[in-house]
């Protein structure tokens, strides 16, 4: 089980795939892996504050609301991009 039983805090995946995935996506909506978009597709659950998305050193890091636990969504959105998401990393707890 990766993830953390923790509401709000810092969180870290370990997502070794970010540096060697040349796109994601398949067809006609195939993109790069760039920071941004990998930030924007996390950034868009509720209660994430801020991502910060390394792909040459495959980490994401994300800020979590205090209130919300949403790790499991956060997972699940990596992986539904295409990534393995090795471990998992509670930072710092709100």
């Amino acid at each position: 089980e990766l993830v953390a039983d923790a509401v709000g805090g810092s969180l870290r995946l370990i997502v070794p795939g970010l540096a060697t995935t040349p796109f994601i996506g398949d067809g006609c909506c195939m993109v790069p892996p760039t920071e941004n978009f990998i930030a924007d597709q996390l950034g868009s659950w509720p209660g994430a504050l801020r991502v910060q998305v390394h792909v040459e050193a495959g980490l994401i890091d994300i800020e979590l609301a205090p209130s919300h636990s949403a790790q499991d969504e956060l997972v699940t959105t990596v992986t539904e991009l295409g990534y393995h998401v090795e471990d998992l990393w509670l930072l710092e707890q709100s």
